[in-house]
């Protein structure tokens, strides 16, 4: 583990055994070690609503996840608004989709624009909204007129929203100064098999995405 402070970059796991097991049939792809810390598949045809497993051995540890893969809503289109008064205003990007009928569903809206490096993320749920159109939005400092948004919008599972709202609200808050006290522990899907009092850091996940850009006027 590194502390904020440390020199020392973050070393790339090589050498792991990485595979995903689908649960329903009990089938298993390997994902090949490329040796800079990235696994890849070529032959991983994931099956929406289905749910697999994570299973990755290194250094005597077995650590495992298991998520199902949530079908994406169409984007139907995208609108933008103004947010704010007296001068203190943003523009607001609005992406709308139309929501499954009694079914809970929750959904993960990613934003990246072209004046920036990273994307921003905005998660929602279907709790007032079943069965209607919907939408994500995103409001964003950097939303100028001339700016391109990438947008892509997921599906995902009430697990990950739970994560992502937690990520989200932490990345986003600065109440104590530059290093606040982490009020909730953001825990993900992945765990030790062999120790698990350890702290896996991240989340193992499955997407499906429909996907859009926008230039903000």
């Amino acid at each position: 583990m590194n502390c904020f402070f440390d020199k020392n970059p973050d070393v790339p796991v090589t050498g792991a055994s990485v595979t995903v097991t689908k649960e329903n049939d009990g089938s298993v792809v390997v994902f090949a070690d490329q040796n800079n810390g990235s696994y890849t598949a070529t032959d991983f045809i994931p099956e929406i609503n289905a749910s697999y497993t994570l299973k990755i051995l290194s250094d005597g540890n077995s650590y495992t996840a298991t998520e199902t893969l949530i079908a994406a809503p169409v984007i139907n289109r995208v609108e933008q608004a103004i947010e704010g008064s007296d001068g203190d205003t943003e523009i607001v990007l609005q992406v709308f989709f139309n929501d499954r009928v009694a079914v809970s569903n929750y959904y993960l809206g990613e934003f990246t624009p072209s004046n920036l490096p990273l994307p921003s993320l905005s998660v929602i749920s279907d709790k007032f909204s079943d069965g209607n159109e919907n939408y994500i939005e995103n409001d964003n400092e950097n939303n100028v007129a001339g700016v391109t948004v990438g947008i892509n919008v997921y599906g995902i599972s009430r697990r990950y929203y739970d994560y992502l709202n937690i990520l989200i609200q932490q990345s986003g808050s600065d109440e104590g100064g530059p290093f606040p006290t982490i009020p909730v522990q953001l825990k993900g899907n992945c765990s030790n098999v062999n120790d698990t009092n350890e702290e896996v850091l991240g989340y193992f996940r499955l997407g499906e995405f429909d996907t859009t850009s926008y230039t903000i006027k």
